[in-house]
């Protein structure tokens, strides 16, 4: 159908949809490699063309783990690695939201810069990968090098923080025994990791934050709201 398309006199391939959506964003999106090679070919200002959310293939592709849309994509000349969406998201802060290790590793030997390039609301890709619950993906970060452990979005956010608030326990351990020092550390709102875990209701989380030594079970955050409230 699309090969039918394509040799229709005045395709338009560039237009797009109430959302921002085109073509090649859409079979990026959908991991069709042969389409977007086919695409690319016909016009390339497809390329970094802003899609969906302002976002770019590339960041279609790596948000939805199409790992050979990716490859393909990273092998053009003229690729925009750090091209970013509407809301700051870029494709090594999505990949780590998805928990796409393969892509996250492409993306990093690359581009370097991209391991504590703020994305989504200004939050690093371990903020983003601890949020979602992506142990792997934590793990692989931690390991790198330059890693920063307290990164922090544009409301203050940072990764221990965030797993508290989405109750992924096992996160959680692996950034304590890695810094101790996150355990009280202020981050949404200036709240404590055990509000973060309380106001959400994550009770095995909550047992474990109490059995730390030097929890501060007294914390507040800028509104002045604790664990208890």
């Amino acid at each position: 159908v699309v090969d039918w398309l394509l040799g229709q006199p005045n395709i338009d391939l560039l237009a797009q949809t109430a959302s921002g959506d085109h073509v090649f964003d859409s079979a990026a999106q959908n991991g069709h490699l042969d389409i977007l090679q086919r695409l690319l070919a016909r016009a390339p200002e497809l390329l970094n063309k802003p899609g969906f959310n302002q976002r770019s293939a590339l960041i279609a592709a790596a948000a939805n783990g199409h790992l050979a849309v990716v490859d393909w994509l990273l092998a053009q000349p003229g690729i925009d690695l750090f091209a970013q969406d509407a809301k700051g998201g870029h494709a090594f802060d999505l990949a780590a939201e998805g928990g796409h290790l393969d892509i996250l590793q492409r993306l990093l030997a690359r581009a370097p810069e991209f391991l504590n390039k703020p994305g989504f609301n200004q939050r690093c890709a371990l903020n983003a990968a601890a949020f979602s619950g992506r142990p792997a993906a934590v793990d692989w970060l931690l390991a790198q090098p330059g890693i920063d452990l307290f990164a922090q979005d544009a409301k203050g956010g940072h990764a221990f923080d965030s797993a508290a608030q989405s109750g992924h326990l096992d996160i959680l351990q692996r950034l304590l025994a890695r810094a101790p020092e996150l355990l009280n550390k202020p981050g949404f709102n200036q709240r404590s990791a055990l509000i973060a875990a309380a106001a959400n209701g994550h009770l095995a989380v909550v047992d474990w934050l109490l059995g730390q030594p030097n929890i501060d079970l007294l914390a507040q955050t800028a509104s002045g709201d604790h664990v208890f409230d």
